[in-house]
């Protein structure tokens, strides 16, 4: 599976290759999205930049959820292995 998002300005084609994206969120502001694969890998994606900041790899499995903090400068993500990790972003 692969993500599509869009606003006035701007159209991003997420993959997490070669693993499907299961789950994806946005920060408050808007700047950042966080992309989880089936393969455990999260995405951090720059907006206005259009492409891959960071990846990050930990979960010994799918990465089903993601969500930020309300003020947005962590997030936590979810697998099927388990526990949350907690990531500075």
């Amino acid at each position: 599976m692969t993500s599509y998002m869009a606003s006035c300005d701007v159209f991003l084609k997420v993959s997490a290759r070669p693993y499907p994206v299961e789950c994806v969120t946005f920060d408050q502001a808007e700047e950042v999205v966080v992309a989880g694969a089936a393969g455990g890998t999260l995405k951090l994606w720059d907006l206005e930049e259009a492409k891959v900041v960071r990846t990050l790899m930990g979960h010994r499995s799918n990465c089903i959820s993601v969500d930020f903090h309300p003020f947005g400068e962590f997030f936590a993500s979810g697998s099927l292995a388990g526990p949350c990790n907690g990531i500075v972003s």
